[in-house]
């Protein structure tokens, strides 16, 4: 069986579909803040204060370039390969580095 786009989303504005708990956003908690890396995705790095802190230090025009809303989904290390010598790798180093002592 297949839906069509007008289907689909006329099963998305069904009562209750989106609040389901499969559309609700993870809660912020001290093991999710726990994990933040260089795997992490931009976007939940800079959600947390102490690693937008760090995103701030080691790339401060990161969060201000017009590209920020698409790089945002992505981890560092996604962007690093994304972008090639454009991030320099002493760069995503240091920031590993800084966000590796936030675990500690």
């Amino acid at each position: 069986m297949t839906f069509s786009m007008k289907q689909f989303i006329v099963a998305l504005l069904m009562p209750g579909v989106l609040t389901s708990p499969v559309f609700a956003e993870p809660e912020a908690t001290e093991a999710t803040q726990a994990e933040l890396n260089l795997d992490t995705p931009l976007g939940v790095v800079a959600d947390d204060p102490k690693g937008h802190e760090v995103l701030n230090k080691h790339m401060p025009e990161l969060m201000t370039d017009p590209r920020w809303p698409q790089a945002k989904n992505m981890s560092l290390n996604q962007l690093k390969q994304f972008t090639g010598p454009l991030i320099p790798q002493d760069v995503v180093d240091a920031v590993g580095e800084d966000l590796a002592d936030l675990n500690k």
